[in-house]
Formats: C-alpha cells, structure tokens, sequence
C-alpha cells in the first residue's frame, strides 16, 4: 500500500510529456526509452506504450522471451480475458492523459496496473512495441507470488468486471465516493470468484510453469506439462482458457448488473 501511495504521490507531480515505469528489481535495456518516446512523436493517440520483455531469474539467467499482441483491439481484448499483458515495469504512458483520468486508484491494493490500463485504453490508444526492451526477474518475493498470488487474481478480476460494468453504463464500484460501497462489491466478489475454481485453475498453472522452466531439457519438459495437464482434474478448462482466456469477468459483471 504504502508503495502505491508512492506511485500515487510521484506521478501526480510529475511534469515531462511522458512517464516510465519500472520495478526495482527489474532492468530496462538499451534504447528502450528512446523507441518509447520516438513511437509517441509519432502516434499521437497513443496513451500507454508497453514493451516485449526478457524474463529472467533470481540469478540473471534468461528464462523466456515475452511476446505481447501490438495493436490497441487485440490488447484491450487480452484484458478483458485476462490473458496475457505486457509487463508494468515496461510501460510508458502521456502525463496529461493519466492525470486527466485520475491516476492510480488506490483502492487497488494489488493490480492497480490492470485498473490504469483500462482507464486508459477508455481514453486513448494502446499499444505495445515488439521489441524486448526490459528485463524483468521472477523470485519468490515477486507480489505476485504473495499469498499465492490470489490477491493480485482478486483485484485483476474487480478491474475487469469495473471495465465491463462502465461499457454498461452501470456505476463503478471502484469509481463510488463511498468507500463501502466498494468493500462491498470486494466482498461480493471474493466467494463468487472462489466457487469457479478460477483461482485453482491459475494456481495450477502457475505451478505447471514453474515445473516446465525448471526442466533444463526440450523434451523433458514437454514431457512434464502434458503429464501436468492429463492428471490435472480440469484439463479441459486449462487448455481453453490458455488460449482463449476467460469470460468470467462479463460474466461476473452481468451478475453484479442484474442485482
């Protein structure tokens, strides 16, 4: 919180025409402010510019290579299935757009990037460069890796359900001047996210990927996912919602509409 409320007061005073994120354990590379900004001189619609990105580990070792769709649709698409984003230590966004939307919210305890990238893509355009232009580092104390990373689940899926609940013209809870309104939906929201098995379901994963970057050979590692996915009990579901993410979220915010 205390790190959010940073990120709050920081921004809020900042006065170049663009700002840059990134995490402290995190590497930006070479050139990446400079294509950043040269992309923005040239696309003035553009509000939130990511980045591909090399994934590293504790050690500096390459892990993978994170490729992320370019295009303002396919991004907005991937949020709202919550499927794969660019990374926040990537981002580059326009001052005077994110102040104009009120920056940060910080009822985001965790994902407070999901809820921005909304906002913005409401107001302008999104893009990413398909270039990897910033190193990011997975360790244990990533937040998240914190409690499972379900917290961070929670607060991605209240952004989104926020996101489809405004296309409706319905008001946003995140959005309400009265803090239990809020608390309210947060409780709402938490057995109901719980029932799906959602956050079993990114648990797996997150452990099957875990197992697949620890396999040093090709083979043994194909090996151990398609072993992982068989004897995972939701197979199926892995698998759909690996390529074609989730509808949960338009789901969900129907839900909340209709009570």
């Amino acid at each position: 919180q205390s790190t959010l409320r940073s990120a709050c007061n920081w921004s809020s005073l900042s006065r170049p025409p663009q700002i840059a994120r990134l995490d402290a354990d995190d590497v930006s590379l070479p050139k990446r402010f400079e294509n950043q900004v040269a992309f923005f001189d040239r696309a003035q619609s553009t509000v939130l510019l990511g980045t591909d990105s090399v994934e590293i580990n504790s050690k500096g070792g390459l892990v993978k290579i994170n490729t992320y769709p370019s295009k303002h649709h396919d991004l907005v698409d991937n949020l709202k299935k919550r499927k794969r984003f660019f990374s926040h230590s990537s981002v580059m966004f326009r001052t005077d757009s994110f102040k104009r939307i009120g920056g940060y919210n910080p009822r985001f305890l965790l994902s407070s990037d999901c809820d921005l990238w909304f906002r913005l893509a409401e107001y302008g355009s999104i893009g990413c460069l398909n270039v990897p232009l910033v190193k990011i580092r997975q360790h244990s104390l990533n937040i998240s890796k914190s409690q499972g990373g379900q917290t961070q689940l929670l607060y991605a899926m209240a952004a989104t359900i926020c996101y489809f609940l405004r296309n409706k013209g319905i008001t946003d809870p995140c959005a309400c001047q009265n803090d239990s309104n809020w608390q309210m939906f947060l409780t709402w929201l938490t057995p109901k996210v719980e029932q799906t098995g959602y956050f079993v379901v990114r648990d797996k994963w997150k452990h099957m990927r875990q197992d697949y970057y620890s396999q040093s050979d090709n083979l043994a590692r194909w090996v151990q996912l398609i072993n992982n996915i068989i004897f995972s009990g939701c197979a199926c579901w892995l698998i759909y919602e690996k390529f074609f993410g989730t509808n949960l979220p338009e789901i969900l915010a129907d839900e909340w509409s209709s009570k």
